[in-house]
């Protein structure tokens, strides 16, 4: 019941994304035009109304935030080690390991959060999205130039700046956490802007996910997709749920942090990897394997989590 009642609805929007995109029913102008309206518009609303709206007392845990960093630090540590093991060539090590780490929180654990938890589970999934998107988005970029350069440069530095400074994710989080820690309260007709925009926010993302999903972007080397999709899918969820037991995360918080780490490979981390010069073919099979692949891993991990 667990697949049919959370998983498959949200699959099921990313498939009527792929498959109006397949019979051209719209064109690839339309869905980066749908794709720009959810990243800038769309979901920054939805994030800022729930975590602007929401107790930071009850939905702060530092627990909670602490071990996901130390989950994603160890499996980062970890699957860079795990590619040279492979013998990756160094423009395929930073996309392997990113791959590893960087999880679709919001457009995939968001929705799926939504369906299995309420809003309950949306608001506290928002919060620690809040938290770790920065850090995620420094870990990427070292990920993928520390292979490439042994250092980060000072091109580094500016591409660290500018996808921290611009990332519409990010900033729209930091303006919801300190709405909800100084307790600042938005005027009704603010809110229900908000309001109005989110609710476009999970079914244009989803939408514009599965138009932009390609089976032709599916490396032919399976070896190292295959190793990332087993760290992304399982490994990273297993230590989260080892540290999360030892540190007393418990309850809602636990099955938030669970599903926030079980999230397939992000989209975003193809961007980024074309711009900082690392393997996109690596990534984008990354991306496309461990999206199909979730939907079962998530179906498997919400079922022990019940």
């Amino acid at each position: 019941m667990v697949f049919l009642n959370v998983v498959l609805p949200v699959f099921l929007i990313i498939a009527l994304g792929y498959g109006i995109r397949r019979i051209n029913f719209v064109d690839k102008i339309f869905l980066d035009k749908i794709s720009h309206m959810a990243y800038f518009v769309a979901v920054p609303s939805l994030l800022i109304w729930k975590i602007g709206t929401s107790s930071f007392d009850l939905n702060f845990n530092p627990r909670l935030i602490l071990t996901c960093y130390l989950t994603i630090i160890v499996c980062m540590v970890g699957a860079y080690g795990v590619a040279r093991l492979l013998r990756l060539p160094p423009r395929e090590v930073g996309s392997f390991t990113q791959g590893c780490f960087w999880g679709n929180m919001t457009y995939i654990g968001l929705p799926i959060l939504l369906a299995a938890y309420g809003e309950e589970g949306l608001q506290r999934g928002s919060v620690l999205i809040g938290f770790m998107s920065p850090m995620i988005n420094i870990l990427a970029v070292l990920a993928l130039t520390w292979p490439l350069k042994g250092a980060m440069d000072c091109k580094s530095i500016i591409d660290l700046r500018n996808a921290l400074v611009t990332n519409p994710v990010i900033l729209s989080c930091m303006v919801g956490l300190l709405l909800s820690y100084f307790r600042i309260p938005l005027p009704t007709f603010t809110v229900n802007v908000l309001h109005f925009l989110s609710d476009l926010a999970l079914p244009l993302a989803l939408i514009a996910m599965g138009g932009n999903l390609s089976f032709e972007k599916i490396k032919k080397d399976y070896k190292a997709t295959a190793f990332a999709c087993v760290i992304k899918l399982f490994l990273v969820v297993l230590l989260g749920w080892f540290l999360f037991t030892e540190a007393g995360v418990k309850g809602l918080d636990f099955k938030v942090g669970i599903i926030i780490l079980s999230c397939p490979t992000a989209f975003s981390s193809y961007l980024l990897s074309s711009k900082l010069g690392a393997d996109k073919s690596v990534m984008s099979s990354d991306i496309m394997v461990s999206t199909l692949l979730s939907m079962a891993t998530l179906s498997f991990w919400l079922w022990r989590l019940q």
